[in-house]
This record gives C-alpha cells, sequence and structure tokens, in this order.
C-alpha cells in the first residue's frame, strides 16, 4: 500500500507529534508499505528553521526509506497568536506544493492540529480521489481556548464549525485519548468514523537506556538524584511552579532537577530559577532520541507536568511513557486523564497540579526510599509493553487505515 502521510511535525523536530509521526512512518515501512511524508522545514519547538534547511522553499530527501518533501513555513522564535496564525497558514498552504511530487497514494493520512491543515487534506482528497484519514491529537480551537490563548468569539465559533466539517468530509478519524473521542461523539461525528488510537513509546529504544558512560558527569552531576523533564516546556504543562519546589529542596544537596528539551514556557521557567538563585535545576538542549534514552537511563525519577485547568484533565503526557520504559518511577503534577493511567499502572507518585509543596514531598519521598522507585519502575516498564508500546498504536493505525480503503 503506498501512504501518504501530511504532518507540519516531523523529526528531526522533537516532542509527541514527530516522534507520533517518526514511529508510524518506521512502522509502515517494516510492514513492507510505501510511504510519502509532506511536512514543514523543521524548526519547532524553537521557532528557527534549523541552519542546514534555511533558504528553501521545497526539499526533498529520503528518512528512514520514506519518500520526505519539506515545504517552507514561516517561523517565529516568539510564539504571538499572530506568528502561530501565519506558521500554520503557511504551511496549511506551501504543503500544497508536495502534489507536483508526490505520486497518487492509496491512503491519506494527516495530522491535526494545525486546523487548517485540514483544508489541505481535503484538496488532496479532492484531487487524488483517495480516502482521507484526520490524526487528531487535540481539539482546536477549544485548546486555546481553554489555555487561555483565545477569547470565545465569532472567530472561535467560526472555527469550531470549519473543525467539525472537516471531520465530515473525512473518511476516518483517529483521536489519542477517550476524552477526544467521547467529546467528537457528542458533536455528532458518527460513532463509527471515530477511532482512538493513542499514543506510545518505541520501548526497543529505552530498552537500551542504562548502557553508555553516565552523560551527567559532564554536567557535574554525577552521584545526584536526579529528577528529569524530558519534552516540550509548553503553555499546558505549567512548569513554573517546578522552580519553586526546587527551592524548597535547595538544602538537600544531594538532588538535582534536570530539563531536558525546549518551549515557549523555557525562558519563564529558567527566569524563575535565576531569580530563587537555585543552583539545583539545570536546563539540557533538545536531545536525540538515542541520547535522551540515556539521559533518562541515568535519572531517577521521571516529572510530569499540567496546568491546573479543566482542559489537562483530558492531556496524555507522552513522557510518562518514555519514563515507564526506562524504568524510572513517575512523579506527575496533574489530573485526569494521565492520572488515570499512572494509578492503573502503579508507576509512581501522583500530587496536585502546580503545587510545589506535594511537589518537593513526592520527590522526598522516592529519595528516601530507593526500592519503592525501582518498583513502581518495573511496573511501569511492563504496563508499557502490555498496553502503550508505538508497535500497538502502530497496528491500530494500520487496521483504521485498511478500513477506510476497503470498498464499500
Amino acid at each position: 500500500m503506498n501512504i501518504l502521510f501530511i504532518t507540519q511535525y516531523y523529526p528531526p523536530e522533537t516532542g509527541a507529534a514527530p516522534e507520533r509521526a517518526c514511529e508510524f512512518v518506521r512502522f509502515f515501512k517494516r510492514k513492507g508499505h510505501a510511504v510519502q511524508v509532506i511536512t514543514a522545514l523543521p524548526n519547532h519547538p524553537a521557532g528557527v528553521v534549523q541552519e542546514r534547511y534555511r533558504g528553501m522553499v521545497v526539499c526533498r530527501e529520503k528518512h528512514m526509506g520514506a519518500d520526505v518533501i519539506r515545504t517552507y513555513v514561516y517561523a517565529s522564535p516568539g510564539k504571538t497568536p499572530t506568528s502561530r496564525l501565519v506558521n500554520h497558514l503557511s504551511f496549511a498552504f506551501c504543503a500544497l506544493l508536495g502534489l507536483l511530487f508526490v505520486k497518487r497514494p492509496d491512503v491519506i493520512l494527516l495530522t491535526m492540529p494545525p486546523l487548517f491543515l485540514g483544508a489541505t487534506g481535503l484538496a488532496f482528497k479532492l484531487l487524488m480521489r483517495r480516502p482521507l484519514i484526520l490524526d487528531v491529537r487535540d481539539l482546536w480551537p477549544q485548546a486555546a481556548v481553554d489555555l487561555g490563548e483565545m477569547k470565545e468569539s465569532f472567530l472561535t465559533r467560526a472555527l469550531t464549525r470549519l473543525e467539525l466539517f472537516f471531520y465530515g468530509k473525512s473518511d476516518r478519524v483517529t483521536v489519542v485519548t477517550r476524552g477526544i473521542l467521547k467529546s467528537l461523539i457528542s458533536r455528532k461525528v458518527p460513532e463509527w468514523k471515530v477511532n482512538l488510537v493513542t499514543n506510545g513509546v518505541n520501548t526497543d529504544v529505552f530498552d537500551l537506556a542504562e548502557r553508555g558512560p553516565n552523560p551527567y558527569e559532564s554536567l557535574g552531576l554525577a552521584g545526584k538524584f536526579i529528577i528529569v523533564y524530558a519534552g516540550v516546556i509548553g503553555v499546558q504543562h505549567g512548569t513554573a511552579f517546578v522552580a519553586r519546589a526546587a527551592s524548597l529542596l535547595s538544602g538537600q544537596r544531594d538532588i538535582a532537577f534536570v530539563f531536558i528539551g525546549e518551549g515557549v514556557k523555557k525562558r519563564e521557567l529558567k527566569t524563575e530559577a535565576e531569580r530563587l538563585g537555585l543552583d539545583n535545576i539545570h536546563f539540557i538542549s533538545d536531545q536525540p532520541v538515542e541520547a535522551l534514552a540515556r539521559f533518562l537511563g541515568h535519572s531517577h525519577a521521571g516529572l510530569a507536568t499540567l496546568r491546573d485547568l479543566p482542559f489537562c484533565d483530558g492531556v496524555i503526557l507522552v513522557k510518562m511513557f518514555c519514563y515507564m520504559a526506562c524504568s524510572l518511577p513517575v512523579v506527575l503534577a496533574g489530573r485526569g486523564e494521565s492520572k488515570g493511567i499512572l494509578d492503573e499502572a502503579e508507576a509512581g507518585v501522583c500530587v496536585e497540579p502546580e503545587d510545589p509543596a506535594r511537589l518537593a514531598e513526592a520527590v522526598t519521598t522516592l529519595y528516601n526510599d530507593r526500592e519503592l522507585g525501582r518498583r513502581l519502575g518495573a511496573h511501569g516498564r511492563r504496563y508499557v509493553e502490555e498496553r502503550y508500546s508505538r508497535r500497538l498504536s502502530a497496528d491500530k493505525m494500520e487496521e483504521v487505515i485498511n478500513e477506510a480503503v476497503r470498498p464499500r
């Protein structure tokens, strides 16, 4: 089968969306499918096009055996509502250049958000006369409203109608959480059309995490009890309070917080750490997945956070699965679906969101009881192998694709 995959976010970018896309491509190629990818010039999450791609309008290359067409996108490190809108619209338009380079596929798989990419998908569906599957990772614009980035208005109501129009014109819709699934069905998207295809983790990559030298040695952190946060530091994560938790633990010299990744809220977190005069919180730039696995393999607990908002109750943090795959106990500051998974796995400690005192207590508990951490970590590894491996997610996505292309 020939699969055309349209996604704004793709490696070498990092984060949940590029990782999900990458693992689908890896799996599809292993199963013998031909894969074509249309994506943006890499710029996420820093908002700066990576150096080797600067000045390009279209770039063609191979990645894991797939044909990848990268097109121009407006990128800006300043993440304002206007700059994000232009970023999304620019790729939705420029992705149409892919029509000049791709072969006619059997099926089109497109990730949303960005919402406007749905129009691009419909154009490909109509011109190529092939079924369209929308892989929905967030409900937009509702997510932007709930996170305080947009206000309820005529514009958001119009965008919501556009969102529902795209769902209605697609052949299948896949979603990453049960909350999104319930929302779409409650909004009259036919139940037969919507499928749950959760995120997960490549358990093979993270199974090798403890091999190799300790990467923390070069940072002077070898021998410390390390709580690592790995991934995008974004609006929904509410990480600023972690600096206050680190301040409460500053008297314990053996404990260190390490943030690995980029995001729009990284500067805010660093500023708060500097204001508090902390030397127990450290920042490392984005890492390739294999290097990230080594960092996780030499850490003692994985930190995952969400803001204290109803919207965040429906978010499942992919970083939790990475920690579990490395047999790390998870410290979650959050509620909802992420907490439900952690409780079911018995793989960590959960506290209320944005509560520095409770976070400090949870870290202290794991610091004082290393055997508890090892036990929780073992539970997590077993849980993701059985429930949340990328292979299982990709198997489910392949089932949805087969249903979409099957004559009706």
